[in-house]
């Protein structure tokens, strides 16, 4: 026979000995009720949050201008897309597109345009499309800057960038490209790398808040861009795919760390340089481009002019004039 009781059932409290007077203690109760000593795990736990509480502080105390230098280049460039495009809300005249610097095969290869693997990252299709892109190198760069300093960060922005225009070079031959997400992608792979490279050095709880925040955008924009025809996957894959790779060689800035070594900032000249000399190339270009379709057009040592208005060699007139006409498909980087 089995009796069954009304009588709540009640558990015995676990215990615990405490390391400092020897005496049991209830083990859920974080210090001693004898001595008030702390328990182990209470001081652990104390440890990590004063410990991310530094980390924290003092990387809000690092400043994160080049971030915002490359939300206002995107910006400006864009306002030269618009006004001289058709101020479409959202699309852009194709044509303005490649003239100020868009990724199109036929110009980068056979008119050895090589700048536009760079240009291409500052230019967009569309209101929307600046927008978008804009908002995630804001959340993104800041925390990237800050993690790896200034000099670091352009190095990554600008590689990852270039390294994702050469993805779509060689994987998305057929279509013109523009935007900045190749490089954003690869800010993302820097920084969940970053997490798990550094997992046993930072403090566990920034490592976890960073996995569980970066790997879900990874795969949702992802499996978006895959969903779509209108997203060059090729350069958000390249762009992830060399920003890991880079965040495994590229250490970021310790909390110790005072001065930039020069060998970045030797890097981060560089780059700049990269990118000051690309998108003067590119308005170059563009202001031969708009003398064409004025009607004035301008005499360049060296190439001819084809019937889209962009000066290119001759070698490669017949590939540009049937590939950078209005129809063209544009996809979005």
């Amino acid at each position: 026979m089995i009796s069954l009781s009304n009588q709540p059932q009640t558990t015995k409290p676990e215990f615990r000995t405490c390391q400092s007077c020897g005496n049991s203690t209830p083990a859920d109760e974080p210090l001693c009720a004898y001595c008030g000593q702390p328990s182990a795990e209470a001081i652990a736990a104390h440890e990590e949050e004063f410990a991310t509480r530094q980390f924290v502080i003092a990387l809000v105390a690092r400043a994160n201008p080049f971030t915002m230098i490359l939300i206002g280049a995107n910006v400006a460039i864009f306002l030269v897309e618009w006004v001289y495009g058709g101020m479409g809300i959202m699309s852009t005249d194709v044509r303005v597109l490649v003239a100020l610097g868009a990724k199109q095969n036929a110009l980068v290869i056979g008119g050895l345009q090589y700048w536009r693997l760079i240009t291409c990252m500052f230019l967009h299709i569309g209101f929307l499309h600046l927008l978008f892109n804009n908002y995630a190198l804001w959340i993104i760069g800041q925390e990237i800057e800050k993690l790896y300093g200034s000099a670091r960060f352009v190095v990554l922005y600008v590689v990852t960038g270039v390294l994702a225009s050469v993805c779509s070079l060689v994987l998305s031959p057929e279509a013109v490209s523009a935007g900045a997400s190749g490089a954003i992608f690869g800010l993302f792979g820097v920084l969940g790398t970053f997490a798990f490279r550094y997992r046993r050095e930072i403090p566990s709880t920034i490592g976890k808040s960073i996995r569980s925040r970066v790997l879900p955008i990874i795969a949702l924009n992802l499996f978006i861009g895959f969903q779509t025809g209108i997203v060059d996957n090729a350069a958000h894959v390249g762009g992830l795919v060399s920003g890991v790779i880079l965040a495994l060689v590229v250490p970021y800035k310790r909390l110790d760390e005072r001065e930039t070594p020069i060998f970045w900032r030797s890097l981060q000249i560089a780059c700049l340089t990269a990118v000051a000399l690309s998108l003067i190339l590119a308005f170059r270009n563009f202001a031969v481009f708009q003398s064409v379709r004025n009607g004035r057009p301008r005499t360049v040592s060296r190439s001819i002019f084809d019937t889209t208005g962009m000066a290119v060699p001759a070698a490669s007139r017949i590939q540009i004039t049937s590939s950078a006409s209005s129809d063209v498909r544009c996809i979005i980087v």
